[in-house]
């Protein structure tokens, strides 16, 4: 702070933690706004639920066939039985 002020330059950096509670109150505040930042940044948020809503409508197509294949699959066996049986 002295070196700054004797080069006149402003002097930003926030003073040191006085105990482990205000270290670690500080340490989260930062992760916080390291977190929001980047998020505004790369639109994680945004991005992350267009790809979670795909995957749902992915998955959720893939459900629908395999309920439709599965619901032929009984009728067909149950036909395939049903010959054998007359034989």
């Amino acid at each position: 702070m002295l070196c700054a002020s004797s080069k006149k330059l402003n002097f930003t950096e926030a003073p040191p933690a006085k105990d482990a509670k205000e270290f670690a109150t500080k340490s989260i505040d930062k992760a916080g706004a390291f977190f929001s930042e980047t998020n505004e940044k790369y639109q994680i948020s945004t991005k992350t639920g267009e790809a979670a809503e795909t995957a749902k409508a992915g998955i959720m197509s893939l459900w629908g066939r395999a309920k439709t294949l599965v619901a032929k699959k009984p009728d067909a066996a149950a036909s395939t039985a049903s010959e054998e049986n007359k034989e």
